[in-house]
């Protein structure tokens, strides 16, 4: 009965909370309550903006924030949905339009290091929301709330969720077409974990 969610806070309890377990491009490592922090926060914020069950389309690099965000989306019912950022505009489009995403995250940093401002801006009918203005708009009540209660109760902050609903939504490349989207439910991404495991033995010391 995991989401993805409430996997992460069992394997949080399971190795202990103090271990690390990512280290991204940056090459900073991030524990589990590092990632648990990024996902109350970030997840709390977009979830101001969004409605339960609501595709919320990411247009963000692979850096450990980008998978609080995943983490703190799916815990309140709202729905990832990976935009492709080496796709022309046209594609994006055709992805937001087919997923019904109405709120694209992203980055200020990351859009001009990819010089993506062009194509973001022929998007028709999207909201582009920066993590830069969300960070900054987190107050005290906030990092109150984390570091008093949130943090010590992680589980709290998921909302009831099946695993069978959607967790993530991924889109096809369009080289045949327009992309379409593949949404994938909590149990899929979580079975296929299993199945790696059964043949690689990896652990948290990798």
């Amino acid at each position: 009965q995991q989401t993805l969610y409430s996997a992460l806070c069992d394997a949080a309890e399971i190795f202990g909370r103090r271990r690390r377990l990512l280290e991204d491009v940056k090459q900073i490592e991030y524990s589990y309550n590092d990632l648990l922090k990024m996902a109350l926060m970030l997840g709390r914020q977009i979830e101001r903006i969004s409605r339960p069950g609501e595709k919320v389309g990411l247009l963000l690099p692979n850096l450990v924030p980008t998978i609080g965000l995943i983490f703190g989306l799916s815990a309140r019912q709202r729905v990832p949905a990976m935009l492709n950022y080496s796709a022309g505009t046209d594609a994006m489009q055709a992805a937001c339009t087919a997923a019904e995403i109405r709120t694209v995250v992203t980055s200020r940093a990351f859009v001009e290091q990819a010089k993506l401002g062009d194509k973001l801006a022929g998007l028709d009918g999207v909201q582009l929301i920066f993590l830069e203005d969300v960070c900054a708009q987190i107050g005290l009540a906030d990092k109150l709330w984390l570091i008093g209660y949130a943090i010590h109760f992680p589980r709290w902050f998921e909302l009831p969720t099946s695993p069978e609903e959607a967790a993530v939504v991924l889109f096809t490349s369009g080289s045949e077409g327009k992309p379409k989207g593949v949404v994938l439910p909590h149990r899929a991404i979580l079975a296929n974990i299993a199945q790696i495991r059964s043949v690689i033995d990896f652990s948290v010391d990798d």
